[in-house]
């Protein structure tokens, strides 16, 4: 009974990391569509432009999605301070290079629309 009982303690934290990976695997597969070169990418960038230009809305949202996902802690790796620490600059960083990608194509397309058409 006591082996039994450890080794349903074992599976249900491995079954806690993996829950834990799957969600951040989807949410950096989100992320690479994001940053992707697709017609439905770069839809949702124009889309997400307009607050992305703007780095409080930017990164307020990665601060309150990083203080929800402590609060709820689905996982007990959700209250460990260096794992959310690291999860928070790679989102970050993330957030960063869509930001830079995003303003990139808008100048690009406003300076598109702003040259006279070719005669």
């Amino acid at each position: 009974r006591i082996i039994a009982a450890e080794v349903l303690v074992v599976v249900a934290s491995l079954t806690a990391v993996v829950a834990l990976f799957g969600g951040f695997v989807r949410f950096a597969l989100v992320g690479v569509w994001l940053a992707g070169e697709t017609k439905s990418g770069r839809a949702a960038r124009r889309k997400i432009a307009e607050p992305l230009a703007r780095p409080e809305l930017a990164f307020g949202a990665v601060v309150a999605f990083v203080i929800l996902l402590v609060w709820w802690g689905p996982t007990p790796q959700a209250h460990r301070w260096y794992l959310v620490l690291a999860a928070t600059v790679i989102l970050a960083v993330g957030v960063e290079a869509l930001r830079r990608q995003s303003a990139r194509e808008v100048a690009a397309t406003s300076e598109s629309s702003a040259l006279p058409p070719p005669s």
